[in-house]
C-alpha cells in the first residue's frame, strides 16, 4: 500500500528532473521600444533570450544583452538567430560590443 502512495510522487519528480534538463540555457535578454518577434512570436518590449532563439526586428531596432556582457544591436527589418558562442545573422544589420 505505501508503494502506491510513493510512487506517484517519484514520478512527479523524475519527471520534473528530465524536463529541466532538457531545456534550453537562458543565455540573455532583448529589448526594444517597439514590437519584435522571437521565433516567429510578437514579443511587446523586452524578452528573454534561450540559446537558438530566432530574434526578427521590425521598424525599430532591438537590443540583446548576453549573460557573458557581449551586446548586440540588430537594425530595423534585421534577423539572427543567437546561440551562446555565435550569432548568425541572416538577414540586414547588427553591430556587436564586445564584454570589457
Amino acid at each position: 500500500m505505501q508503494l502506491l502512495r510513493t510512487t506517484p510522487w517519484f514520478l512527479l519528480i523524475c519527471g520534473s528532473l528530465m524536463t529541466l534538463a532538457g531545456s534550453r540555457p537562458v543565455i540573455g535578454v532583448a529589448q526594444s521600444p517597439a514590437a519584435f518577434s522571437i521565433n516567429h512570436a510578437v514579443v511587446p518590449g523586452s524578452a528573454t533570450i534561450l540559446a537558438g532563439a530566432a530574434i526578427q526586428t521590425s521598424a525599430a531596432p532591438s537590443d540583446v544583452t548576453l549573460k557573458t556582457g557581449e551586446r548586440v544591436r540588430l537594425a530595423p527589418n534585421s534577423t539572427a538567430v543567437v546561440y551562446h558562442d555565435r550569432m548568425v545573422l541572416q538577414a540586414g544589420l547588427a553591430e556587436m560590443t564586445l564584454a570589457p
